[in-house]
């Protein structure tokens, strides 16, 4: 409350924070570091002039006509193409951040993923989260190659050590299709499902291409299913059931999946066994064979 006669505190003047105003302030604000890149490469103190990076010079190098520049610098947000905003990326240097930030902003969709590599991105820390998991836990890449997996994992599927592929070994070892119970009309459309969810993401990766092609070509069930409309883009929360070595009832597992947002090409998958009973599947079934 106020004293009487007080003026009620004055409200602070916030910015505009529409995708219009941040996606015009961010493209002023990158131009703008590019003078100051040009000011330090040209090597003055500041009292010499340069050319400023105008934004008919930006248009050039673009291909595009000023026009077409200055509306994006506007803040109008229209079908930008891919080809386009990565060359604004590119001329305008930005980072990997802030191109995602561009593509939002500008066309609101995200932007192509860009792989990373394991190599660089499974550290020591992220290997120790993996191995600390009293249930089976793995690291994927975009066409399934195991990158990282557990004790557990090779307890539960030591035919995984034949082929070093999670779908290569649900699609292409018999033994692994015995372990999943219910597996074509359960686990194979799911699988597919997220393999061509992952071709649509990943349309140029020749070892996911591959994939298919020798999925395809050894399993009759497989090439039956893939006509079918399926899609997933991942299995978090999906509920299965499977038999684990040297026991005889089914054990009821979620799958519990995470992205590495280092390397969007990276997926740390769980399987964690449940104790309570498996619930309806809310997406439609596939259509039939």
């Amino acid at each position: 409350m106020t004293g009487a006669g007080r003026p009620p505190h004055p409200r602070p003047n916030l910015p505009d924070l529409t995708p219009s105003a941040e996606l015009r302030r961010l493209m002023r604000a990158w131009r703008d570091r590019l003078d100051r890149h040009t000011d330090r490469r040209s090597g003055t103190s500041g009292g010499e002039p340069v050319p400023r990076v105008t934004q008919d010079a930006l248009a050039r190098r673009l291909g595009v006509t000023p026009t077409w520049y200055r509306n994006l610098e506007r803040g109008i947000r229209a079908g930008y193409s891919t080809i386009f905003l990565d060359k604004v990326a590119r001329v305008l240097r930005l980072d990997v951040d802030e191109r995602h930030v561009l593509y939002l902003l500008a066309a609101d969709r995200l932007p192509a993923a860009r792989a990373g590599s394991p190599a660089t991105a499974i550290t020591d820390p992220v290997t120790d989260i993996v191995h600390t998991q009293p249930c089976p836990a793995y690291i994927v890449d975009a066409a399934w190659d195991v990158q990282v997996r557990n004790h557990a994992m090779d307890d539960w599927f030591p035919q995984l050590r034949q082929v070093e592929n999670i779908m290569r070994m649900a699609f292409c070892i018999p033994d692994t299709r015995h372990q999943l119970v219910d597996f074509e009309g359960d686990w194979a459309p799911s699988m597919l499902g997220q393999i061509r969810g992952a071709l649509a993401r990943w349309p140029n990766n020749p070892r996911l291409n591959r994939l298919v092609t020798d999925i395809l070509a050894s399993n009759n069930h497989a090439r039956r299913l893939w006509h079918q409309p399926v899609v997933r883009i991942h299995a978090d929360g999906e509920r299965r059931r499977l038999y684990v070595p040297h026991t005889t009832d089914p054990c009821l597992i979620e799958i519990v999946a995470f992205s590495l947002m280092r390397a969007e090409n990276l997926r740390m998958i769980l399987l964690k066994p449940v104790r309570d009973g498996r619930p309806a599947d809310p997406r439609p079934p596939p259509a039939p064979a």
